[in-house]
């Protein structure tokens, strides 16, 4: 019985986690040490956003964890591995400087770390399904 609960656990926590959204992270996780552990790593690498050379090495480092924990536990909660993890967390960042200043698509790129507009763009997409420049349009209601 206590398996099967944790199985089921790691699956809705996956699907809460693992969807295209960054989810906020909420009081209501069943589980407090995983919560917790979510909570700091988004804190690290929100401490750590302009820095594009930040990555999971470092990020893992900064937990003291190794590399591989920090994939298999990231991996576990959000069905992403962490180098996808910390990508999403910038790219969430972004949009959230961009709905709320008035910064260039340039300058919101690298203040999340980005040192290539392209790339930034590209990854954007995949993100939120439109590019920078077609949210702030949307966003200004041009």
């Amino acid at each position: 019985m206590r398996t099967r609960n944790l199985i089921e656990l790691r699956r809705k926590l996956r699907e809460k986690f693992g969807s295209t959204r960054l989810p906020e992270l909420t009081p209501a996780l069943e589980n407090k040490l995983d919560q917790a552990f979510l909570k700091r790593v988004q804190k690290v690498i929100e401490e750590n956003m302009e820095d594009e050379a930040f990555g999971v090495e470092a990020l893992a480092d900064r937990l003291k964890l190794s590399r591989t924990q920090l994939h298999r536990k990231l991996n576990a909660l959000t069905n992403r591995p962490a180098s996808m993890f910390i990508r999403s967390v910038r790219l969430h960042h972004a949009r959230k400087l961009l709905e709320q200043s008035d910064f260039t698509v340039n300058e919101v790129a690298y203040r999340v770390g980005f040192s290539s507009h392209a790339y930034f763009s590209k990854c954007f997409r995949e993100e939120f399904r439109c590019t920078p420049k077609e949210f702030v349009k949307a966003r200004l209601g041009t």
